[in-house]
């Protein structure tokens, strides 16, 4: 599925290619485009890879990233409940997502409430177990000291 390509894809073909989940790069880009065509729907998708584990940990970082631009809210209460639970990728993606919003903070509040969980997390971790992720854990340490 060739980016060029996967615009004139319907919603039907963009979702099958997502569940089929043959070709993650394939049903990635799909989920992508999808929110472009069908928010609910992406959000929907991206939830249930995240809360099923479907798909390698790249899938479901790009699901996080999906469900944190579409819906912060439910974002946030995934952070709360799964960031010390999920691959050491994923939690650098929550940690990049949110070191991103740190602008924010003033008029989002959930970005704290994110920040607090993350915060958490990363006291239970073994230093070792963050190494793949160290230079996001320090940007994000930096930025929320």
């Amino acid at each position: 599925m060739r980016d060029g390509d996967v615009k004139k894809y319907s919603v039907e073909q963009l979702v099958a290619t997502i569940i089929a989940m043959e070709n993650l790069e394939d049903a990635s880009t799909a989920l992508i485009h999808l929110s472009k065509k069908n928010k609910s729907l992406a959000y929907d998708l991206a939830l249930s890879i995240l809360n099923e584990y479907k798909g390698d940990v790249f899938f479901q970082a790009v699901a996080f990233e999906m469900l944190y631009s579409l819906a912060l809210p439910i974002a946030v209460e995934y952070i709360k409940y799964n960031s010390s639970k999920v691959d050491v990728y994923l939690l650098g993606v929550m940690l990049s997502s949110i070191t991103e919003d740190s602008g924010l903070l003033e008029i989002n509040s959930l970005i704290i409430d994110a920040v607090r969980y993350l915060q958490h997390t990363l006291l239970l971790k073994n230093p070792s177990d963050l190494e793949e992720i160290l230079s996001i854990v320090d940007w994000f340490n930096k930025t929320y000291r």
